[in-house]
């Protein structure tokens, strides 16, 4: 029987592969269940490497100079050294750390200007460019191998000897949001996650990013989709949304689907609008929030 499964799973394309993979998990029994039957995301993950329109890096113009304040220095990823800059707060001695996903397509001096409240709160911050994005190996995958690149800039953090492993934090704006959420479902190293003007759900018609480079099949939309995983979610969540901005009020309303669904598996959500603000300056609306959630025991 399983020679036959074999020969039978060459003949299928390579997404049917992964979904009967999936399939499989489930009939079996897979040790990498979510605790309701369903493999998790991680290990789906795993098994299914994602399908791209065309391969190669993000196209968008970038400009490595270190902004004053940081420094350079690179991470592992998939094999792959990737480079990301570090803050440094003053105080010495174990710190607690987040990692900063930008958002936008390149890692850029404005992030290390946002990033600048968080350090003067006495955290360490990483921010890493991701794959495929200024000038780092790998291909653009738009909230995938993205996120396995986060999950290492947290195993990163969680290495260093300057930093407190129990309290890791992991924030980010507008995709950046998305993937530190996506990032959340994967790895257990995570305090808490703050995410301003994330996607929980690509799984509609048009509900991803512009210029995607994925396959739009229903697969490749629900392994981006923390809405799709929300029961492997394994820290506290805070979302924030600008919705003076149409785009952030469909967000919003996904969010508020993502954290009733989350609530039903005792995932703790909570989802601030910020009526003044569109999806730009909710971030600066929301870092003081951010910190004092952050903080907060």
């Amino acid at each position: 029987m399983i020679k036959s499964m074999n020969l039978f799973c060459k003949l299928l394309s390579p997404m049917v592969v992964a979904t009967a993979t999936i399939v499989m998990a489930l009939v079996s029994g897979c040790s990498a269940s979510d605790g309701t039957g369903q493999p998790s995301l991680s290990s789906q993950k795993k098994e299914h490497k994602t399908e791209l329109i065309s391969e190669g890096p993000n196209r968008a113009q970038y400009d490595n100079y270190v902004p004053r304040g940081a420094e350079r220095i690179t991470y592992e990823s998939d094999g792959m050294k990737l480079t990301a800059w570090l803050m440094k707060p003053t105080v010495k001695g174990k710190r607690p750390a987040l990692v900063y996903a930008h958002g936008g397509d390149a890692l850029g001096a404005g992030d290390v200007d946002d990033a600048r409240a968080f350090v003067n709160s006495g955290f360490i911050v990483m921010l890493p460019a991701w794959r495929g994005e200024n000038g780092n190996p790998g291909n653009y995958e738009m909230c995938y191998g993205e996120v396995d690149d986060a999950v290492a800039a947290v195993n990163y953090l969680a290495e260093r000897k300057d930093v407190d492993p129990s309290l890791i934090f992991g924030v980010g704006h507008s995709i950046g949001g998305t993937t530190m959420l996506l990032a959340a479902e994967c790895t257990d190293k995570l305090a808490k996650v703050a995410a301003c003007g994330a996607l929980t759900d690509m799984t509609g018609l048009y509900d991803n990013y512009p210029n995607e480079p994925f396959e739009q099949n229903r697969l490749e939309k629900s392994l981006r989709s923390a809405k799709e995983h929300v029961v492997n979610l394994t820290c506290p969540v805070l979302l924030t949304y600008g919705v003076r901005d149409p785009g952030d009020r469909s967000m919003a309303r996904k969010a508020d689907k993502f954290k009733k669904l989350g609530e039903k598996h005792g995932k703790e959500i909570e989802i601030i609008r910020h009526e003044e603000a569109d999806h730009f300056s909710n971030l600066q609306a929301s870092i003081p929030v951010i910190v004092t959630f952050l903080t907060s025991r």
